[in-house]
């Protein structure tokens, strides 16, 4: 019997969310969703899942070349954050296998994302 689009759909979203369940009971556990400037600055792989597991995505893929919605919207999402905690735009891009144009590119759509309400 083969499954249709919408029970293939339903059961990649289960098991990505079984993936990442270890990653997020662990990334909470070690506090990195509160964690400040005042603390020391966040490495941008904490950042990317925390960004991953928020939105309920595979944090490998987050870093690759996915070109969905999902994963570019919170991939420019992880961008900002990066942005906002002082890491320059060569060095973003150099964590995500981009380049800095690239990242620019993503904070600006971000930008217009949060103007829409769309993040």
């Amino acid at each position: 019997m083969t499954e249709t689009w919408e029970e293939m759909e339903a059961r990649h979203r289960r098991e990505r969310m079984m993936m990442l369940e270890g990653e997020r009971s662990s990334s909470y556990r070690r506090g990195l969703e509160g964690q400040s400037l005042a603390t020391g600055k966040m490495k941008m792989g904490e950042i990317n899942v925390i960004v991953a597991v928020k939105h309920g995505l595979c944090p490998q893929k987050l870093r690759g070349h996915e070109r969905t919605r999902d994963y570019t919207s919170a991939r420019f999402e992880a961008f900002k954050k990066s942005r906002d905690l002082g890491y320059t735009l060569p060095q973003i891009g150099r964590f995500w296998n981009r380049d800095h144009t690239s990242v620019l590119h993503g904070l600006r759509r971000f930008e217009e994302m949060e103007a829409r309400g769309d993040t």
